[in-house]
């Protein structure tokens, strides 16, 4: 009698966790943290983050590092659907967790109530133990905020029935576009 039943052992489990604020004001900085542990048994070999950014955030900056492995910046390309960022990690060991971080700047145009979907996947060359933990979103909503001022200008003096003219400047501190200033010079 003979048993030839063998399990092959040489895989790696990674799992992905992706987080970022809930909330946004429009024209303001995000920031992303990406955090990738390998469970194990074996090291996850080759790899591969890409990082699908919501179209309305430019993308300023990413980095890795895998410790006591390997650090430095994600290439950034620009896309009409958003930025893709993408992070060449290498091999990450048992128990030891990379993160990649990414900062960004939301266009001051976005309108109030807009959702940023920012979407995550991990690929590796060697045999993944769970390939449904290799991927992660966050949604962020965005709100508004303008910082409105107004000035007028005009003549100190003016003569009986001679025509004077005033200018009114209005200003937006921001960080967001008012999508909606009335003024009203009574």
């Amino acid at each position: 009698y003979a048993n030839n039943a063998r399990a092959d052992l040489s895989i790696a489990d990674v799992t992905m966790d992706k987080t970022g604020p809930m909330t946004i004001t429009a024209g303001s900085i995000i920031t992303y943290l990406i955090t990738i542990q390998n469970v194990g048994p074996l090291t996850a070999t080759s790899s591969s983050l890409i990082d699908h950014m919501p179209f309305q955030v430019t993308t300023l900056a990413a980095t890795y590092n895998v410790p006591t492995m390997s650090s430095g910046d994600c290439t950034i390309a620009p896309y009409e659907t958003g930025d893709h960022v993408r992070c060449s990690m290498g091999a990450i060991p048992v128990g030891l967790t990379a993160t990649v971080m990414i900062t960004g700047k939301v266009d001051p145009n976005t309108p109030p109530g807009a959702d940023l979907i920012n979407i995550a996947d991990l690929t590796l060359t060697s045999p993944d133990g769970n390939q449904f933990n290799n991927s992660d979103e966050v949604d962020t909503e965005v709100y508004g905020e303008a910082d409105l001022g107004v000035s007028k200008r005009g003549p100190l003096t003016a003569t009986a029935g001679s025509q004077i003219t005033y200018t009114l400047v209005l200003t937006n501190d921001g960080p967001s576009t008012s999508h909606a200033a009335d003024i009203k010079d009574l």
